[in-house]
């Protein structure tokens, strides 16, 4: 069985439509989703970051014992190549801690993830119409939007993504004995200056997403235009993932 998480919903909120997944169970702030059409796949949301993977994960385990688990979520770009809606399978995560000034390859945690499914999928990529790469993601302690240092991360480390969560979910799957693979799309390219905030803000639910807008907006009129164009490519963003994700559900390694 394959089992796709993410922290938010809203992350693969297309995905689950496409796959006509429902809410089936939930367990505090973990949600479960299964699909009539997809047997062999279940879905989990919420839970997945830092201090509540390793619970979450278990947790999922338990209940449907997955054989490989997919990370999936949102990433800046650490490459110049890589453009909003690229998708990066990451076959290594590494792990920085603490304040910026410290991050360096001598301070990182690294794990490999499975390449018997990296390779699967590299194979298996090579006919889809998704722009994608095989990379290493880098979980940072904090969100980096500011291009310099997204450049230099991308450099220092080799790696063409960036996040918060991954490196949390891979070192919780991996001492379960299963295989776990981080798919990230890029929401925030490398020579894009973006504030935390309005990275986060865009992937709230809408309700939440619309008041925290209306509140960007407010204290920033002149960005407003630079707001909604976020935003577009914010579900270009999503589309693109889902898109992957579902055609991963159909291959061999969903029945494994």
């Amino acid at each position: 069985m394959l089992a796709i998480v993410a922290d938010m919903r809203r992350d693969i909120s297309g995905f689950l439509k496409i796959g006509r997944f429902k809410e089936t169970d939930r367990e505090g702030k973990l949600r479960f989703y299964t699909s009539a059409s997809a047997p062999n796949v279940v879905a989990a949301t919420g839970g997945f970051r830092e201090d509540n993977a390793a619970q979450s994960v278990r947790s999922l385990i338990n209940r449907f014992d997955p054989q490989t688990i997919v990370s999936a979520g949102f990433a800046s770009a650490g490459k110049p190549n890589l453009k909003n809606g690229d998708i990066v399978v990451c076959d290594r995560v590494l792990a920085e801690d603490g304040p910026a000034y410290s991050w360096r390859m001598s301070n990182s945690t690294e794990i490999e993830t499975d390449p018997a499914i990296i390779e699967e999928i590299r194979g298996w990529l090579t006919v889809s119409d998704v722009n994608f790469e095989i990379g290493a993601c880098v979980t940072l302690p904090q969100l980096v939007t500011n291009s310099p240092m997204k450049e230099w991360l991308g450099r220092t480390f080799d790696a063409p993504a960036l996040d918060i969560n991954s490196y949390w979910v891979v070192k919780a799957v991996v001492e379960t004995r299963r295989a776990c693979i981080p798919v990230k799309v890029i929401a925030d390219s490398m020579n894009r200056e973006m504030s935390p905030l309005v990275f986060e803000t865009l992937r709230l639910p809408a309700r939440k997403r619309f008041v925290q807008s209306t509140k960007y907006v407010a204290a920033n009129p002149l960005r407003v235009f630079r707001v909604v164009k976020l935003a577009a490519q914010a579900q270009a963003s999503r589309k693109s993932l889902s898109k992957f994700l579902h055609r991963l559900a159909r291959t061999r390694i969903a029945i494994e």
